[in-house]
Order: structure tokens, then sequence, then C-alpha cells
């Protein structure tokens, strides 16, 4: 693959998004370096903005609630050393009503958190042919991606959290592979049928 044409950008572009089993915050991209500094005053105020605000029950998945009440959730972050930053955990202490801290989740744990499946869904979609050919044009087709991503993928990502612990526990950690368990309640069901 040919890389992407030069154009007066930052080395590199971050996006940060968060998701619930009802919705997705919108993308939140930073250009260059993110430090805790950067986390703390651009990144967390505008999830937390976003999340607040959000009022409608029916409609695309990056404009609905998140949660059936919007100040009551608890934030969970990765472990990025921006996060784990003494500045980003006393943000959330002082910011949040209730957040995982950084000793209360494993660092890394890809076959479990829905989000990092969520981001491997998204990268399919994002790169399938023609593959954008600059930041401005990737930035585009993220967003439209993003915002065509289904309810029930974010429910079912959430839902099987329980069937992906068990295999991993059971697997001794061994990486999943070809995983395609559901829940038993009526939706993941009635979905996993209508697929």
């Amino acid at each position: 693959m040919e890389p992407y044409p030069k154009e007066k950008f930052p080395k590199s572009v971050h996006v940060y998004a968060g998701m619930s089993h009802l919705g997705l915050t919108k993308l939140i991209y930073v250009n260059g370096h993110v430090n805790s500094k950067t986390y703390v005053e651009c990144i967390l105020p505008k999830f937390t903005i976003d999340i607040q605000n959000r009022k409608k029950t029916i409609g695309k998945v990056d404009e609905i609630k998140l949660f059936h009440d919007n100040n009551s959730f608890i934030f969970e972050q990765d472990h990025a050393s921006s996060h784990d930053s003494k500045l980003a955990q006393d943000w959330c202490s002082n910011n949040l009503k209730s957040f995982l801290n950084k000793n209360e989740t494993p660092s890394k744990m890809d076959d479990y958190w829905p989000i990092e499946r969520l981001w491997g869904i998204l990268v399919s979609k994002v790169y399938k042919e023609p593959r954008p050919a600059t930041i401005q044009l990737l930035k585009r087709r993220l967003n439209k991606c993003w915002s065509e991503i289904s309810q029930h993928t974010l429910t079912k990502l959430v839902h099987q959290m329980p069937l992906r612990l068990r295999w991993i526990c059971e697997n001794q950690g061994k990486k999943i592979i070809d995983f395609n368990g559901h829940c038993k309640c009526v939706r993941c069901v009635e979905n996993c049928v209508s697929e």
C-alpha cells in the first residue's frame, strides 16, 4: 500500500472515543502527542459534556443517550500513561460520580474489553477499498463508519463480556480465536437468529 500523501499535519493524530451498550460518544481527534495535561484539558471534559448533554433515546448511535441516567455511570479507561497519571486519576475522582481507577482494572485484555473489539470492527470498515488518500478523508470515513455502527453490535459486545471472561479463564488466558457466543437475553437471541 502506498503511504498517505505528504500534507501539513502533525506526525500523529490520536482518536478517542467511548461506548456503552446503548450508544457511542463523538470521536475526539487530537493532533500530536497526548500527555496527561492534554488528556485532562482537551479530552475528558469533552467526554463528560457529550455524555451528560444527551437527551434523545432514539436516533443515530452517536447522538443518543449512552446511559439510562446520564449522571449515573461508571467511567472506565485503558492504561495509557496519560490515563493512569496522577493528574488524570485526580480529575476523574473530582469530576466523575464513579470511575474505575488504575488499580481496579487489568492492564490490557483485548479479548475481553468491548471497546477493543469495537476498534477492530471500525478498522475493518474504514480501510475497505478505496482506501482514504488523505488524513481529512480518513477522518471523514472514520466519522461515517462510527455513526453507522449498530446499537445491536454495541449490546452484543457488552453482553459477551461474561462469556468471554469464562472462556479466558477456562483456557488459561490464551487468545480468543473465532469466538461467536452470545448471551441468552431476548435481544441477543432474536438478533442472532436474524443475522
